[in-house]
């Protein structure tokens, strides 16, 4: 354990046989209330995190992205196959022309 001054004083408080509950270090009840909330929270996100269904999660995300990728990259060739076209069709009428 990190062993700062917080630590120390509670350790020689332990040692001299003083309770607990004589820690000078008090907190209210709303902050107690906000200490007990975040603790729940960061409880669940760990459950989560740290389970198989956030790599089911991730893995789903992955896919998901890939295909956005996928379809993005099938717009593109699209476009450019368009503009390809169009180019060839001016050129053609351009030629007509003259």
């Amino acid at each position: 354990m990190d062993q700062n001054k917080y630590y120390k004083r509670g350790n020689k408080a332990a040692k001299e046989g003083k309770k607990r509950e004589n820690n000078p270090y008090k907190l209210d009840d709303k902050t107690w209330k906000l200490l007990r909330k975040r603790t729940y929270w960061i409880m669940g996100f760990e459950d989560f995190y740290f389970s198989a269904k956030r790599q089911e999660l991730e893995r789903k995300l992955e896919r998901e992205a890939r295909k956005r990728q996928k379809y993005k990259n099938k717009k593109k060739k699209e476009k450019l196959k368009h503009r390809k076209e169009r180019r060839k069709h001016r050129h053609e009428k351009h030629k007509h022309e003259h």
